[in-house]
Order: structure tokens, then C-alpha cells, then sequence
């Protein structure tokens, strides 16, 4: 499993173990960004950091999938503009000699208009693909929707880790497991492709 990023929240009551699990991760070479809640003094509602951090996922596959598509659609348009500047280095130049070796100014107009018109389309096809890439919106959407595609995951931490978890799987994205084992985790991740884990 490729973990690139983790976020970990809490509330208050959650807020030791919070601290336990980043200590635990760090030990596993991992670091985790931490969301708060950064006191075990202060009330706070749990809804608020579940919330937090499904925000802080999606904004990251978001930022993973544009430069994805970035770096996909880079390769094509470099390649179209290549095979444009060849088409056009050799039947612009044979389309604008007739057959008797005499410049043809017509032929060479109609030509050029021609080759202007498809380098315009090409042109436009290739701004409204690199317009998309930079619209989250038009990156796909089953891989925002999937940050284990892209090695991100979280941790949220309540009392109980029950209302958090309820919390945080109101967002589409997020398939949070309350897992209290080993075993759980490890099924969540198996069969239902959780991409955070609750406990408490």
C-alpha cells in the first residue's frame, strides 16, 4: 500500500490519542498533518474536524489530479504541435509552387488559409484542454473521489470514534472505517477500500 500523505483530527476527547498516533506513525516513518484539535481543555464538535479533514483530502487528490492531467495533456500537445509544424514546413511550401515552377498566389492563399483555419482549431482544442486541466472540476472525477489511488488517507479521533466517523462519511469522498483492531483496519482496507480510519 502507497501511503503519500496522512491527515489526522480530533476533538477534545480525542485529543491524547491523537498525540499517541502521531508519535506511532512518526515511528513508522511517517508524518502526519495534524488538523487539530490542538487542546483536550477547550470543547469543540467533532463534526467541525471530520469536515476539516475531508476538505484537506479532496483539496489534495484535487492538486494530484490536475497535475496528472497537466502532465498527460503536456505530452499530447507537444506532439500535435510537432506533427503540425511538419505538415506545415512541407505542403505549405509544395502547395504554394504550380506545376510549371510559377509562384501561384491563389494556391498559396487558399493554402494558407487552410493551414491557418486547422493550426486555429488545433490551437483552440489544445487551450481548451490546458484551460480544463487547470478547473478541478474536469479532473476525473471517480479518481478525486478515490485518494487511495493517490496514497492519501486520515485519521480521526472522538470519544468513542463513532460520531466522528458518521461525521466525516457524510462527504462522498470519504469511506471512514471505526476499526478497534488490527484485523478491522486491515479488512477495511481490503474489502471496502477505507480510506480513513476512526477509533476511540
Amino acid at each position: 500500500m502507497q501511503i503519500n500523505k496522512i491527515f489526522i483530527a480530533s476533538d477534545h476527547a480525542g485529543f491524547e490519542a491523537k498525540e499517541q498516533a502521531k508519535k506511532v506513525l512518526a515511528a513508522l516513518g511517517y508524518e502526519a498533518v495534524d488538523l487539530g484539535t490542538h487542546s483536550a481543555e477547550a470543547s469543540v464538535d467533532y463534526p467541525d474536524f471530520a469536515g476539516a479533514l475531508a476538505d484537506k483530502i479532496l483539496a489534495e487528490c484535487e492538486a494530484c489530479a490536475r497535475s496528472e492531467n497537466f502532465k498527460e495533456n503536456s505530452g499530447k500537445n507537444s506532439a500535435a504541435a510537432a506533427e503540425n509544424s511538419e505538415a506545415g514546413g512541407s505542403e505549405n511550401f509544395g502547395a504554394s509552387i504550380n506545376g510549371s515552377g510559377n509562384f501561384d498566389s491563389t494556391a498559396q492563399h487558399g493554402e494558407k488559409d487552410k493551414n491557418f483555419n486547422a493550426g486555429n482549431n488545433d490551437s483552440g482544442e489544445n487551450f481548451s484542454t490546458c484551460a480544463s486541466v487547470a478547473d478541478g472540476a474536469n479532473a476525473s472525477k471517480d479518481k478525486i473521489l478515490n485518494s487511495t489511488d493517490y496514497g492519501i488517507y486520515g485519521v480521526l479521533i472522538c470519544g468513542t470514534g463513532i460520531g466522528i466517523s458518521i461525521a466525516a462519511n457524510r462527504h462522498a469522498h470519504i469511506r471512514c472505517a471505526l476499526c478497534h483492531d488490527a484485523t478491522s483496519a486491515r479488512l477495511a482496507r481490503e474489502h471496502n477500500d477505507a480510506n480513513v480510519v476512526s477509533i476511540g
